[in-house]
């Protein structure tokens, strides 16, 4: 139900074991949350710190014997106990695996660190999260992880069916790839009869439309997840209301997972609440959720009593008082508009946070709903419950996302953008700027003789070298929206959308001359002291109407070209 690349992401920043990812130079680059607890330390107060700062001294110098064993080869897998300092200075025992984790230049240590106590069960070994980092896993290593995703989609479908909330993974036609047994007992189908129908099969045909809506906003990027109530059919023809979630993983593989939750009886319920007041409070006193009534003006005439012990107010201090003023002010704006959805449509649902007594917010989603008396005088029946836990988890989601997608654009050794970056960049600015009419200019650099220069100095200053170059070029691209990547190896590109050649030009000679005043030592180069670049630059216009390839090629050509007449130089095409 969950790719892999979901699960591995989740075992590292959730596993019940301190995880870090350790640079070969033996800087911290991301650990987990139980990493940080062990240690004492706040994420924050871990970014940048070494090795030699984390572990006892009595142990480092065996430790670093330990890594260089790693890094040549000799060792797949390095397990011992050692000393680690914590944040009060104290020396605990650590039971440690280490590994080697990533490809080609780019290679780290993978930490994983408990307390030293009797041997545990074993979960995600450094070893296996290996074979996925590098997606070159051993047949065993193969099998042990598919065994650990098994057990995780099993855990996770037991936490979902004792909530009675069924899942499924939808392609984005709507066809249902997978159904848990929840959503097959809700539906009355088997998994393979859900497998050969779509949603809209399955839906109330008063609902089609408003879930076909949002599924094409989803679909179109105009939205990541939405809510919705609506009508299912049932295999036996009878219809339940489902409390729908679906949002969508956006990989290379884009897939759909819906939440379904039964709520027939709440809807029923809110159906019989609008046939009888009376009726409906005595059913309201007996529900976990708040419910109350508000008159026209949206000031409270009724609460169940529920309320009062989740907001700490007394009735007296409720009843009469606007709803509105208990709302976040960040919040109120929306809530009016919803408000004002409400008056139109007669129903809508709210999501908002709430002030309580003690001047804490949660967050509430509110179903509200218009009903009128016989008198002709409106009042409004809201049914509310804390969704708080939800919040949290929803924005923890968003922020493990956030960081997946960063690692995924971003070049480990030099922090610029990467060259899967550069390609999806260059695709969306060239034809933004053709459609503009506006000149578009690639540059190209490369620096001089770097093959000498990691023969002279090795491959870790090499890789100095490189970031360094990259933070400098960076630094000479001053406009919004142009950009730097690496575009392999010792090369770096440079996109610039409506610029002209003369600005190109003028870029690319800024780039030349600032590598030049950086002065980096380069003792084996021919033509300087210093490090020095070649660069080429091409542009794409209204009089030279260049398509992609075309541009990147001339770039290359001019780079070419830059090399022949001596390096240190800078070439166009156009």
């Amino acid at each position: 139900m969950f790719n892999d690349t979901e699960f591995f992401i989740n075992a590292f920043l959730q596993a019940p074991k301190g995880m870090a990812l350790v640079s070969i130079e033996g800087s911290l680059i991301k650990a987990n949350q139980m990493f940080c607890k062990l240690l004492g330390y706040e994420q924050a107060e871990l970014d940048g710190m070494s090795l030699r700062e984390l572990m006892d001294p009595s142990d480092f110098n065996y430790e670093r014997h330990q890594l260089e064993q790693l890094l040549a080869g000799s060792n797949s897998i390095y397990e011992a106990e050692q000393g680690w300092i914590d944040k009060q200075g104290r020396s605990i025992r650590i039971q440690q695996a280490v590994s080697i984790g990533g490809s080609g230049e780019r290679l780290f240590y993978i930490f994983q660190l408990q307390l030293a106590v009797s041997l545990q069960e074993k979960s995600l070994t450094p070893r296996d999260l290996e074979g996925v980092l590098t997606k070159q896993a051993l047949p065993d290593e193969q099998k042990f992880l598919e065994a650990e995703l098994g057990q995780y989609r099993t855990r996770l479908r037991q936490i979902l069916s004792v909530a009675n909330i069924g899942t499924s993974l939808v392609d984005l036609k709507g066809n249902i790839m997978e159904a848990d047994e929840v959503l097959q007992q809700m539906f009355g189908y088997t998994e393979q009869q859900l497998k050969e129908k779509t949603f809209y099969e399955i839906t109330h045909p008063d609902d089609v439309h408003l879930n076909q809506t949002l599924y094409e906003e989803l679909i179109a990027g105009k939205r990541d997840n939405y809510h919705l109530e609506k009508r299912y059919i049932r295999s036996d023809g009878h219809v339940i209301w489902g409390d729908l979630t679906v949002c969508i993983n956006r990989q290379e593989s884009p897939t759909i997972t819906a939440m379904i939750k039964d709520i027939t009886e709440r809807k029923q319920l809110e159906n019989h609440l609008q046939e009888s007041e009376e009726r409906f409070r005595m059913i309201a006193e007996y529900v976990s959720d708040v419910i109350s009534i508000r008159d026209h003006e949206g000031r409270y005439t009724y609460l169940s009593a529920a309320s009062y012990p989740l907001l700490g107010y007394r009735e007296d201090e409720l009843l009469g008082q606007s709803a509105i003023q208990f709302i976040h002010p960040e919040d109120r704006d929306s809530f009016l508009k919803e408000y004002d959805t409400l008056m139109k449509t007669g129903q809508v649902l709210s999501t908002y946070r709430f002030c309580k007594k003690d001047g804490n917010y949660f967050w509430v989603e509110s179903k509200l709903r218009v009903f009128h008396q016989v008198n002709n005088e409106i009042k409004i029946i809201a049914i509310s419950r804390d969704i708080t836990r939800h919040k949290k988890r929803e924005q923890e989601l968003q922020e493990t996302q956030r960081l997946w997608q960063q690692l995924s654009t971003i070049d480990g050794v030099t922090e610029i953008y990467n060259r899967r970056h550069f390609d999806e960049t260059i695709r969306r600015e060239w034809s933004r700027c053709r459609r503009n009419g506006h000149p578009i200019s690639l540059v190209l650099l490369d620096i001089d003789f770097f093959k000498d220069y990691n023969d002279t100095y090795g491959h870790l200053k090499g890789d100095v070298c490189l970031k360094l170059v990259a933070q400098t070029i960076k630094r000479t691209v001053q406009r919004q929206g142009d950009q730097v990547f690496r575009y392999g190896g010792e090369e770096f590109a440079a996109l610039l959308p409506e610029t002209d050649e003369r600005g190109a030009n003028e870029v690319a000679e800024r780039m030349r001359l600032a590598i030049m005043q950086s002065k980096i030592s380069h003792r084996k180069s021919p033509i300087s002291p210093y490090v020095t670049i070649s660069v080429g630059y091409a542009t794409s216009s209204q009089k030279a109407k260049l398509d992609i390839q075309q541009l990147m090629l001339q770039a290359d050509q001019a780079l070419y070209l830059a090399k022949n007449q001596g390096r240190n130089k800078v070439s166009g095409m156009f």
